[in-house]
């Protein structure tokens, strides 16, 4: 009987095809099966007379699980990537309407002169509280050097 070839470790499995057998199409127990824990899985197919029908193997829970979320992955990627595609342009309007904008030469030297009179008050500022500090201890060689 023609049938699909399935390898576990090692050991050939053969399920039976449904179009020339009426047979269970389940993976017959090997040893690797029976130390294992296995789940079956049902997957329809439809052969080449249009024929709708199922075949049912064994595959372990690791790889039940792991294939459940990468099922998972994929339906959340076609979600997100549908969302994406739609926030996209409103991004790159909204990145071009907040750009920085060029500034007069006038504008320029108000600012300046503010950010150099705010420097300068920093900096008094500064070294108003150096004595307060020196002036409140006794001075160390690393005062001195400073």
């Amino acid at each position: 009987s023609s049938g699909i070839n399935a390898e576990y470790g090692g050991d050939n499995a053969t399920i039976p095809d449904n179009s020339t057998s009426s047979t269970n199409n389940t993976v017959p127990d090997t040893d690797l099966i029976k130390n294992h824990t296995y789940s079956n899985v049902t997957v329809p197919y439809t052969d080449p007379d249009r024929q709708s029908q199922q075949f049912q193997f064994r595959v372990s829970i690791a790889l039940y699980i792991i294939s459940m979320i990468s099922f998972g992955g994929w339906i959340m990627f076609i979600m997100f990537g549908g969302i994406g595609l739609v926030a996209f342009p409103f991004d790159m309007i909204a990145s071009y309407s907040r750009r920085p904008k060029a500034i007069t030469l006038q504008q320029y030297t108000e600012k300046k002169i503010k950010i150099g009179a705010r420097a300068g008050e920093l900096l008094e500022s500064a070294k108003a509280i150096k004595e307060k500090k020196r002036s409140s201890r006794k001075e160390t060689r690393k005062d001195k050097r400073n």
